[in-house]
């Protein structure tokens, strides 16, 4: 089989892409594109940077992009289903992500309870003295301690209490590592689901790239708006606060989206079509070997 297409001119492109902005499936789907790339900032700056040192951070930043792979792979399992239709997959996929992402949220949320991230540590070197006790308590998560020895013996606590301080600092740095790789993981479920949502909403490549770019549109913005506020100082808690309140209203937005968008079968004859206006030619026509041959039209 052969595919004959027909690019579109980029003043019908411009045109389409404005009437997505009026489209209902699209403002539907805006508060969890604006949410995909927004708690980036939070992330990594607040988190990562704030709470561990130079070397962990590196191992942080491999632990979050494989918890991705992993994260994405087990949700797949979960949208393609067999035994569900589309819509039930839709739902209870939905469902999955909601409950990992309060999860994670909430377990972020009680991290920052404790005094984690850059303002706790901003307040615990003012009380503590000054900058340099600033620093040292910027640096005690450390995988193996190292960080922890040095920081007491700076304080004049070395030998035994800066062994014990070592091994004390691994304690404290599985609970935090343990969280930002979750948030990884939570990144690729999330943004998995959104793909999925896109992806069943029409059956044509030409729609589907123009949600898509829609997305990746709002998804941009979104994260651009939020390095901003972590620039100005925006509390990290107010910043986590709104994340969740982000990912938390797209769900029920995307629930909605499925009931009325999404169907479970493909039209009759739908099958035979990869885009809007195609139709079959027979050889005759084309010359093409192939027993049929599909032609795209705008």
């Amino acid at each position: 089989m052969c595919t004959l297409t027909n690019h579109s001119k980029p003043s019908t492109e411009a045109i389409e892409i404005l009437k997505l902005f009026k489209n209902w499936k699209m403002l539907l789907l805006a508060p969890a594109a604006w949410a995909s790339n927004f708690f980036y900032a939070y992330e990594f700056n607040n988190v990562n940077a704030a709470q561990f040192n130079l070397r962990t951070r590196g191992l942080n930043n491999v632990s979050y992009w494989a918890a991705q792979m992993l994260g994405s792979i087990a949700i797949g399992y979960v949208f393609d289903l067999g035994f569900l239709t589309r819509k039930r997959r839709g739902f209870l996929g939905i469902g999955t992500v909601s409950l990992i992402g309060t999860a994670i949220c909430g377990g972020g949320g009680g991290r920052r309870g404790g005094g984690g991230g850059r303002r706790g540590v901003e307040a615990q070197g003012r009380k503590g003295g000054g900058a340099a006790a600033g620093v040292s308590d910027l640096i005690l998560l450390d995988l193996d301690g190292e960080a922890r020895r040095w920081a007491a013996r700076r304080r004049g606590g070395g030998g035994r209490r800066g062994e014990a301080a070592g091994r004390g600092s691994r304690r404290v740095f599985v609970g935090p590592y343990v969280l930002f790789f979750s948030y990884g993981l939570f990144d690729a479920v999330f943004q998995s689901m959104i793909y999925w949502v896109i992806g069943a909403l029409a059956d044509d490549s030409e729609t589907l790239s123009r949600y898509v770019g829609f997305y990746k549109g709002l998804q941009s913005a979104g994260a651009a708006v939020a390095w901003q506020l972590d620039t100005r100082k925006v509390p990290m808690l107010t910043q986590l606060i709104v994340n969740l309140a982000l990912t938390t209203v797209s769900y029920p937005l995307l629930t909605i989206l499925v009931a009325l968008a999404v169907r479970d079968e493909p039209a009759d004859g739908e099958e035979l079509k990869t885009n809007k206006g195609s139709h079959l030619i027979s050889n005759g026509d084309t010359g093409f070997a192939d027993d049929d041959v599909i032609k795209e039209t705008n």
